[in-house]
């Protein structure tokens, strides 16, 4: 992947959707330590366009899946740029948790304090009807080149913890979904049919698609 962006500095996250006008928030120590994780840059668009051509038959790409290495080469950065993300980090003041072969991120850990300053935001804790959260003030920043080889931070928040309500309708037929799965989910209920179901997934089943790879 070839980076595109010139400005100075680069924004990596946005305010979580639906928060509104909230009340003042109080500062979240300095101290705490917060878990990220830093998404790096993939060239999607391409990355979209082969994977129709892998499905559609006749295509000359059509069923020729590619390597995890094929993958790499192919979307995303070198690993001498995510190295770069890495330096970068380390040097900052977080510490390297892991990164992964497809280079798709890099996650760590910091405190607030680190935090608040490498992004140029404030972490506030704010309280609504009971239920405590943390958020970021500001947009999140990155400088550049780093800003250029990261496409998001996920971590600056913890404001919508989702829970999983099967679409109306899915917990009548539940019995007639095959698999014994009555101790996976956080409340023993979601099973592999059940999940594919209410994403619609059992239609790519239905079609042949077994998550084979690219």
């Amino acid at each position: 992947v070839t980076p595109t962006s010139t400005s100075r500095s680069h924004p990596v996250a946005s305010q979580p959707t639906a928060t509104g006008n909230l009340p003042p928030g109080t500062q979240v120590p300095e101290n705490e330590v917060k878990p990220l994780t830093f998404n790096l840059t993939y060239n999607d668009t391409a990355m979209e366009q082969d994977i129709a051509q892998m499905y559609t038959p006749g295509s000359p790409a059509f069923h020729q899946f590619l390597t995890p290495d094929q993958v790499v080469q192919r979307y995303a950065l070198s690993g001498a740029q995510q190295q770069q993300v890495v330096d970068w980090l380390t040097q900052h003041g977080y510490t390297l948790d892991s990164t992964d072969s497809l280079h798709t991120s890099v996650k760590v850990h910091a405190t607030v304090a680190t935090i608040e300053r490498t992004l140029n935001i404030k972490l506030k804790s704010f309280t609504i009807d009971g239920h405590t959260f943390f958020m970021q003030e500001g947009t999140p920043t990155l400088p550049q080149p780093i800003g250029a080889l990261v496409s998001s931070v996920v971590g600056l928040d913890n404001f919508a913890l989702p829970q999983f309500k099967p679409p109306f309708g899915l917990l009548a037929h539940a019995g007639s979904l095959a698999g014994n799965c009555s101790s996976y989910g956080a409340k023993g209920n979601l099973t592999r049919n059940k999940l594919a179901g209410a994403y619609q997934i059992n239609q790519l089943y239905q079609q042949g698609f077994q998550g084979q790879g690219m």
